[in-house]
């Protein structure tokens, strides 16, 4: 069952345990750390303010025209987020937490944010990066944030209507069980 549900008005409504939606709630508080220093990684910078022009002048100028007003937004959505989350619901089950539609992007975009903030944290480099992972295998606290947060994301894309195309491998169905040979 996907924990997010599109709502008649285009908001969605998401439906966490308890845990899950204290951890969403210590999100902003990084980023706006992380932003706040005036020097900060230039790895991080890279990723999360990717290079707009291949020419070095070219990206210069853009740097200086818009650096403060990409910082701005990426702090703005922090913001939001954090506004969001403010205005939950406590259940006994655990919390709702609902997206006005005219914020679904901002929260995609900061969860967007987060994970590549976590990827760099974890040095991973490669868009494959699950594909190593045992079952049984203990990971860090900042990995199973990782696989949380693109779970997340890919719930709200999903009730947006953006159904990922998964890959089953030759010989198997959909739900992993091995093809019956006609």
């Amino acid at each position: 069952m996907n924990p997010v549900e599109r709502q008649d008005d285009d908001s969605l409504k998401i439906y966490l345990p308890h845990a899950e939606g204290l951890v969403l709630c210590s999100l902003p508080q990084r980023i706006e750390d992380l932003l706040s220093q005036g020097d900060f990684n230039q790895r991080v910078a890279d990723r999360l303010f990717p290079v707009a022009y291949e020419d070095a002048g070219k990206e210069a100028e853009y740097r200086k025209l818009l650096g403060d007003d990409l910082k701005k937004r990426k702090l703005e959505s922090v913001k939001a987020f954090k506004a969001t989350l403010e205005n939950w619901d406590i259940t006994q089950s655990g919390v709702e937490v609902t997206i006005a539609a005219e914020l679904v992007e901002t929260w995609l975009g900061f969860l967007n944010d987060m994970r590549l903030y976590l990827a760099i944290e974890l040095d991973i480099t490669e868009n494959d990066w699950s594909a190593g992972l045992e079952p049984d295998e203990e990971m860090s606290e900042e990995l199973a944030l990782l696989h949380l947060l693109t779970w997340l994301q890919q719930c709200i894309l999903d009730a947006l209507g953006f159904v990922q195309e998964r890959y089953i491998p030759e010989g198997e169905e959909p739900d992993g069980r091995e093809a019956e040979e006609t």
